[in-house]
């Protein structure tokens, strides 16, 4: 038999696949990136929430993958402004593609809508009243950027014009298919105390207004009057919706000083579930370090908030996610997983993949050769919300322990005597949450390796006894069962890992579903 050679010594016919694989190694679309890999496996007929996106919109492909197989809503496309807004009827459109999508199989496809913010485009186009502006003794506006000298005492007309206008584009939207998810990204109107406070001190009817209520207090309540007309607006017009979700308000005070946040209690009628800011290190120190003074890591900022809201009975959240976005400041994506898991542990049933930088080879067309950081963020956010697809009973018909009473994490965290809703494992780097069903003796223990270094702890879980978890940088979570097998006697405690395989956590429970 003869076979043909080339000049490299190789046959022809293993030169032309091996060049034919290296001609073919080359960058890839996001929904290329998706579709080479296995999608997580969803439990079918789950009811967490369908998880969304804030940033540079995906190409319409990407986003009706990540909807088809990652527990995303459908991405409208752009803010909701007017002129967005009327693409929706134009299937020729991103979004009119989308809405079509939408309209025909809405409980497959979800849709989730990013709010305008008119007050803005009010403001350049001469339509605020005077009133809105903070004045000094003699009554002549304060000079300074513009953003820190809104008036708390704005009258409420303003804030109803504003409402009308964010639900108009709206209901341009809904007369072509229901909406699911509606995002308000905030930031508008009345700023943070620590950037306004100065300003609010000079303007005498503020201060008189104010009273003898603390600036903080104060400021929230006009804060939330501020933003109810437009909350009550979207929950008028979208009854059906799955969630309104406001950025951002958790437990507050708690993983921020007063001058940064808004007092929950003011602000908690504001949006269907409370929704937390959590960008790995901004404003913390990414997932360890909270044994540096004066310091903390996120999940302990997380789980501030989580204290403080459960006070009100609000056991479930949505949040804004970002393992980073600047270089120099990504996070491992097997920490990311694991802080994610611990999310879940604490009663999230959805949440916002963020990325806020444009990358070098952008959202659309060949985004690299290996899928970049800001789509594995997504896929893992994914991948986590599957998994918690299949242990849903344990958000929602179970309670997060409280963790010991002894426990010295309870104490200076909040400036509240709060439980730390963790349990100690004498390392400060390992963080394990635990929650029970609440007619059943079953828990689900999570081990958080938060350092990146998998290592075997021991816990003590009232009920259940003394526990060896290994805790790995992914994150573990473990089913534990209690069983009496014999009248009076201790009982028998069994111990699983469900995420045998700790990044891709869902595997282990079958096939897709679509």
């Amino acid at each position: 038999m003869n076979i043909s050679m080339n000049s490299f010594g190789l046959p022809s016919a293993i030169f032309a696949a091996l060049l034919f694989f290296s001609n073919t190694a080359s960058a890839a679309t996001a929904v290329e990136h998706l579709k080479a890999v296995k999608p997580p496996v969803f439990k079918k007929n789950h009811t967490l929430l369908p998880l969304s996106r804030w940033g540079w919109y995906l190409p319409f492909e990407a986003t009706v993958e990540l909807t088809e197989n990652w527990g995303y809503a459908l991405e409208f496309g752009a803010y909701a402004t007017s002129s967005a807004a009327e693409k929706a009827s134009d299937n020729t459109t991103r979004q009119g593609k989308v809405c079509a999508l939408t309209r025909s199989d809405p409980e497959r496809y979800p849709l989730f809508v990013i709010t305008d913010r008119p007050l803005g485009e009010m403001e350049k186009a001469g339509e605020l009243p005077e009133s809105i502006w903070l004045h000094d003794k003699d009554g002549k506006r304060l000079e300074g950027p513009a953003w820190k000298r809104k008036n708390p005492e704005a009258p409420d007309e303003v804030h109803k014009r504003v409402a009308e206008k964010t639900v108009a584009q709206l209901l341009v939207i809904k007369k072509n298919c229901p909406i699911s998810i509606i995002l308000h990204g905030g930031e508008s109107g009345l700023t943070e105390l620590g950037h306004s406070g100065s300003y609010l001190r000079k303007d005498p009817s503020v201060v008189k207004a104010k009273g003898d209520r603390s600036w903080w207090d104060y400021l929230s309540e006009q804060k939330a009057r501020w933003i109810m007309p437009t909350t009550q607006a979207i929950r008028e017009a979208f009854p059906d919706r799955k969630a309104f979700i406001w950025y951002h308000f958790g437990g507050m005070p708690g993983w921020s000083a007063q001058e940064w946040t808004w007092n929950y209690d003011s602000m908690r009628p504001v949006a269907d579930i409370p929704g937390q800011s959590l960008y790995y290190k901004h404003f913390n120190t990414g997932w360890t370090g909270s044994n540096i003074k004066g310091e903390k890591d996120l999940l302990t900022h997380f789980l501030a908030s989580v204290a403080q809201a459960k006070l009100y009975g609000d056991a479930l959240s949505y949040n804004w996610l970002s393992a980073g976005w600047k270089e120099g400041e990504f996070s491992d994506l097997d920490r990311y997983m694991g802080f994610v898991k611990s999310l879940y542990m604490a009663g999230q049933v959805g949440g916002i993949a963020g990325y806020f930088s444009f990358p070098e080879n952008g959202f659309s067309g060949d985004v690299g050769e290996d899928p970049p950081h800001w789509l594995q963020q997504i896929m893992v956010l994914g991948r986590a919300h599957a998994l918690f697809s299949h242990l849903e009973e344990f958000i929602r018909q179970g309670e997060l322990l409280a963790g010991p009473d002894q426990n010295v994490l309870v104490k200076n965290r909040t400036g509240k005597d709060l439980p730390a809703y963790e349990f100690p494992t004498g390392d400060s780097d390992v963080r394990v949450l635990a929650r029970k069903l609440n007619k059943k003796d079953e828990w689900i223990v999570s081990a958080w390796a938060a350092d990146g270094d998998a290592r075997d702890v021991t816990v003590f879980i009232d009920e259940v006894g003394e526990l060896t978890l290994n805790a790995r940088p992914a994150g573990s979570i473990y089913r534990v069962v209690a069983t009496v097998e014999t009248p009076h006697e201790p009982p028998i405690v069994r111990i699983e890992l469900i995420d045998v395989d700790p990044m891709y956590p869902s595997t282990g429970f079958g096939h897709p579903v679509n």
